[in-house]
């Protein structure tokens, strides 16, 4: 997905993650496959253009062309915590959303949409 993003339209593209150890998994796949990515911290000060990797509490505010949303499985977002960050993390997307899982998908997420 994140190859097809470099080819598209788009100007950004947001792996919005539960965690900072998910996100940092994630950023360092896609250096490992030389994909250019940004990992947002709590030390970021800027952001640019391109594939942005962070957590959903440093995504509050922010808007990105596509979002992707991985490991959205049962056991990952379960708890009302757990709905309140999916949804911070799905609505960031302006254009296009993709949530990933690996098993069955969190109950947060509709059946019909998966």
């Amino acid at each position: 997905m994140a190859r097809t993003f470099k080819t598209s339209a788009r100007n950004t593209l947001g792996i919005v993650c539960k965690t900072q150890k998910q996100a940092r998994r994630v950023f360092d796949t896609l250096a490992a496959a030389e994909i250019t990515a940004q990992l947002l911290t709590e030390e970021t000060e800027s952001f640019g253009l391109g594939i942005v990797v962070c957590t959903a509490h440093m995504a509050k505010g922010l808007e990105f062309d596509e979002v992707i949303v991985p490991g959205a499985g049962e056991r990952s977002y379960h708890t009302a915590m757990d709905r309140n960050l999916l949804y911070v993390a799905c609505t960031r997307a302006m254009h296009r959303l993709t949530v990933t899982s690996v098993g069955p998908a969190t109950p947060f997420v509709p059946r019909e949409n998966c």
